[in-house]
């Protein structure tokens, strides 16, 4: 009886763990892809630049006639940096090419834009502190409301266990 409820507690947290393994994305296999935000900004100002290589696990170089060339380094399973659109910069259209240490490449627009000028981080809201909350991405989210959810499981499973010793006793 008790082997059985053992038991039944081990499937369940082994199909929760199932679960929870299929909240966090996988990297295709040789997707190469570069992101430009915002894709139109003024000079003098910074873009973000976020692009995904087969592996992630090497450094991405990017270049453009806009800002120069940069190196994109891993982190947290992304290849990202921020650059500064040099105050110099015609207005125009620009090419920006990634190339992967892998051997992919990629290429995306930017728009340098003249006139008046806006907000100087217009991808970004109010200065408030950052934090990490601030930078947390749905498969962290994920992660954590499935880890919640097994625990609230595990919870209901002792109580129940709990009632019936209970009831066994009376």
């Amino acid at each position: 009886m008790v082997a059985m409820r053992w038991m039944r507690i081990c499937l369940a947290s082994f199909a929760a763990v199932l679960a929870l393994a299929a909240c966090v994305p996988a990297n295709a296999s040789g997707a190469t892809v570069l992101i430009v935000s915002p894709g139109s900004i003024h000079a003098g100002y910074q873009i973000e630049l976020r692009a995904t290589c087969a592996d992630n696990l090497n450094p991405g170089y990017v270049s453009s006639a806009a800002f120069g060339s940069v190196t994109l380094e891993p982190d947290h399973g992304l290849l990202m940096d921020n650059v500064t659109i040099p105050k110099d910069t015609a207005s125009g259209t620009y090419s920006v090419s990634l190339r992967c240490a892998s051997g992919g490449h990629s290429s995306a627009t930017l728009t340098v834009l003249n006139g008046s000028r806006p907000n100087p981080n217009p991808h970004h809201g109010p200065d408030t502190g950052g934090g990490e909350m601030g930078s947390m991405s749905g498969a962290h989210w994920a992660l954590y409301g499935g880890a919640g959810a097994l625990l609230a499981g595990l919870g209901l499973v002792i109580m129940t266990g709990m009632r019936r010793r209970a009831a066994v006793r009376n």
